[in-house]
């Protein structure tokens, strides 16, 4: 036993020391660099550091799953599933309600948090938007008319909208057990032990398999609010079951439905972040005489914890062939940093492998895991 504890220990140790070893002393940084960039003057403009004001609006409900009449009594509560909604079952003495699903808003939390996760965001807080709603009659569609989205955004201030559909909610029944229960209820006449053996576990098995297949389609867009027009626009699905061998309950499918766009939109967070990413520009280079870290003017004010990837951009001006237009031309660097303990409310050290391309007033982006 004694064994097993002094070994415990010793890799406990060796992780620690591991871990520590990672970490840098900046007191060794004690050489600077003095390399910097020329920034070209059509990508100036990258380097406000001014976050983005971004709202999510309710989504538009264009699936047949959606309000419902059912009847619910005080013995028993079952719902089928019909084309245009949902219907219950019930005895003589059951009620009639009205339910509704609330897609509209169910998965607007989701969004901004990949949102606010980019780091270049600033929300529209929903109480701010329950005033322009009231106002410009938005509750109840989330695809907005191009007069719409640009009244929207001089009356808030917004820069970008989120908002999108709910397309299709598809979703079928899987009751295998039915027919195999069938082959147990035979078996039970059988002498032979095996047989019913065989088909207890076929039932078992099967039954595993029962429930409700769900899948929904919905569509997420982001809309400039000074024009009106879509910026990006993207249909995402995703399956999920109730797993079953009782039809489902109106609430368990309304459940599964929000589930299931929940899960979707994650995929969505590389498109966000090209959109919304925190940029960010070195303002000082160190090296020990062998390894480097480059100040950055992010900080914790900017949401920056140790850990944090960023990548190095190559900025270069480009002229537009046709208009004669010069744009700025932004690509990434293989220079990847990585964001060390040394951060303040300003600032912050980026340790880095490669010094290739590194420069003072050089342009990074902040990257997801």
């Amino acid at each position: 036993m004694r064994y097993y504890n002094l070994l415990f220990l010793v890799i406990v140790l060796i992780f620690f020391i591991s871990c520590s070893s990672k970490d840098i002393n900046i007191n060794k940084y004690d050489k600077k660099i003095a390399k910097t960039y020329d920034i070209p003057q059509s990508c100036k403009k990258y380097y406000k550091n001014n976050k983005l004001k971004v709202a999510v609006v309710n989504f538009t409900n264009n699936s047949t799953f959606g309000r419902a009449n059912t009847k619910v009594s005080s013995k028993s509560f079952e719902a089928g599933i019909g084309f245009i909604g949902i219907y219950g079952d019930s005895d003589s003495s059951g009620n009639t309600r009205v339910v509704e699903p609330k897609l509209a808003n169910a998965f607007i939390p989701k969004i901004e948090q990949i949102l606010l996760n980019t780091g270049g965001v600033d929300l529209y807080t929903r109480s701010d938007m329950d005033k322009i709603n009231a106002e410009l009659k938005l509750q109840d569609s989330g695809l907005l008319s191009s007069d719409s989205v640009v009244k929207f955004g001089k009356l808030s201030g917004v820069r970008y909208i989120v908002t999108g559909s709910v397309d299709y909610v598809k979703h079928k029944f899987q009751n295998y057990s039915q027919y195999s229960g069938g082959l147990l209820n035979a078996s039970a006449y059988s002498s032979d032990k095996d047989v019913v053996a065989a088909a207890a576990l076929i039932h078992l098995v099967s039954s595993l398999f029962d429930g409700t297949d769900i899948n929904v389609g919905t569509t997420v867009k982001i809309l400039d609010v000074k024009t009106g027009k879509i910026m990006f626009s993207k249909q995402i699905q995703e399956y999920v079951s109730i797993k079953s061998n009782q039809r489902p309950t109106y609430s368990e499918l309304s459940g599964a439905v929000k589930y299931s766009i929940n899960k979707a939109l994650p995929s969505l967070t590389k498109e966000f972040q090209k959109y919304f990413s925190l940029n960010g520009y070195i303002t000082n280079i160190k090296t020990d005489g062998e390894n480097y870290i480059a100040k950055t003017n992010l900080g914790e004010a900017d949401g920056i914890k140790k850990g944090d990837n960023f990548t190095l951009l190559s900025l270069d001006n480009h002229k537009d062939p046709i208009s004669g237009e010069i744009k700025c031309s932004i690509s990434k660097t293989s220079t990847k940093l990585e964001a060390t303990k040394y951060i303040n409310k300003k600032s912050s050290w980026l340790k880095t492998d490669n010094i290739k391309s590194l420069k003072i007033y050089k342009l990074i982006k902040k990257e997801f895991k």
